[in-house]
């Protein structure tokens, strides 16, 4: 068999080094034919013949790709930072205010004190292209888990009046379980919020209104159209993290790897490298939840082996892995507690199973573990998912991944709680059909050689 011109020997090599700005970005090298030379995240250095290659980058669902002439002594390619559209307003995010960012900072150094040993930080903001939508068309309140408010975002919290107006809260709580609750023009839609000891639970709520929900437009700020009602209510993004409490500076990759696990969640599909994986699964002792994220995605990966043997379809590029998944749901019950709802969805494929009699007191934070416990509340363990919470649950929207579940009947009986359910559902799934229109956007590619 005759050996590429790659494997050559007789050839002169040259290094060609490849840097992404985002560390979680996938990059490929492939040469003059197509031909895969090398892959790597985040950064990748290879030796090559010269000649001209093809620079592919992948962060979720956002690609770019350049050309690179290799010639002595080598060439370096930099490839631009993707910018996620993200309801956290960290600089480099799309989506994202200056004064958002000082206003998270704010907020953060001036806690309230509800409890001790957890914390909870919650920001809503809205976002136009002009920049000049004043009114907050959200205001969430955090509720403990018996249903009273522990704190209303409308009252509480520092607040930015001036451009895109904006709202947010830090407070310390007892270890525990809460609620964020969203108002809607259909009702409240709520996310529970699990106070870990040590840790501090974020959530962050994006009220896009260049992203309407009515005709598919876009609602664009400064056009006379309010959030008042369906037509003119803007896209919604909500984000669950948890941090040690640290600047969101230094944060910034975790966000991009949670985003990049949320999508792999929202789409299920396990489309990335285990280089990726690796980053995500890591990343759980700086957010637990990116450990939640990465025994789903390995969940997802064994569907789709499945699918793929069963059916002939592609394989996933990253494949399951017991022992891995073992592993690292042994080490994000360490940091969530064994108890955690979401840990016990994922403890029910481990190796050691879940022990029996085992029932969550509370939902979880992922659709995707309400799915697997639900299930197997169905199939021969009914104590798993208590009645009780079944019923406060079950308006659960599709707003995956994360599980979020309507309250559209308060206040309301019979048919007006149906009808408004209804409506609470069918403008989620808008919301959410335009919020995935365009993900991730990457700034200008810079020059190629």
């Amino acid at each position: 068999m005759q050996r590429s011109y790659l494997d050559r020997d007789d050839l002169d090599r040259f290094p060609l080094r490849v840097r992404a700005e985002s560390l979680a970005a996938v990059i490929t090298v492939l040469d003059g034919a197509y031909r895969v030379c090398g892959k790597g995240v985040g950064r990748l250095e290879l030796s090559l013949p010269p000649g001209i290659y093809k620079i592919r980058a992948r962060l979720g669902r956002d690609e770019w790709s350049g050309l690179a002439a290799l010639r002595a002594p080598g060439e370096d390619v930099a490839v631009p930072a993707f910018s996620w559209k993200s309801a956290v307003p960290v600089m480099g995010m799309k989506r994202s205010h200056e004064s958002h960012y000082a206003l998270m900072e704010e907020a953060r150094a001036r806690p309230l004190e509800r409890g001790e040993g957890a914390s909870i930080f919650v920001m809503a903001r809205n976002w136009s292209f002009s920049g000049d939508r004043s009114d907050l068309a959200i205001a969430p309140r955090i509720e403990r888990w018996r249903g009273d408010v522990l704190v209303d975002l409308a009252e509480a919290g520092e607040r930015l009046t001036s451009g895109d107006a904006a709202a947010a809260l830090r407070v310390k709580v007892n270890p525990g379980t809460y609620v964020l609750s969203v108002p809607t023009p259909w009702g409240r839609i709520r996310q529970v919020l699990h106070a870990v000891q040590d840790w501090e639970t974020e959530a962050f709520a994006l009220a896009d209104h260049a992203m309407g929900t009515g005709d598919g437009r876009g609602t664009g700020a400064g056009n006379g159209d309010g959030p008042s009602g369906p037509a003119g209510w803007p896209g919604l993004d909500l984000l669950v993290a948890m941090s040690r409490g640290y600047g969101f500076d230094e944060h910034r990759m975790i966000y991009e790897l949670l985003q990049a696990g949320a999508a792999a969640l929202a789409d299920e599909r396990a489309a990335m490298t285990p280089e990726t994986l690796d980053l995500i699964a890591h990343g759980k002792f700086e957010d637990p939840i990116l450990g939640l994220m990465a025994g789903h995605i390995l969940l997802i990966a064994r569907d789709q082996e499945g699918a793929a043997t069963e059916k002939g379809g592609p394989a996933p590029l990253t494949a399951f892995r017991q022992g891995l998944f073992d592993t690292i749901i042994r080490n994000t019950g360490r940091l969530l507690g064994q108890g955690h709802p979401d840990v016990m969805a994922l403890r029910l494929h481990a190796s050691d199973g879940l022990e029996s009699g085992a029932a969550i007191r509370t939902p979880p934070v992922f659709a995707r573990s309400w799915d697997l416990l639900v299930a197997a509340s169905n199939e021969g363990r009914p104590e798993l998912v208590p009645p009780s919470l079944w019923k406060r649950v079950r308006g659960a929207s599709n707003a995956r991944p994360f599980l979020q579940w309507s309250a559209a009947q308060d206040g309301l009986l019979g048919e007006q709680a149906q009808a408004a359910e209804k409506a609470l559902e069918e403008a989620l799934a808008r919301m959410i059909h335009a919020a995935r229109s365009a993900p991730v956007e990457a700034a200008a590619a810079p020059e190629q050689p």
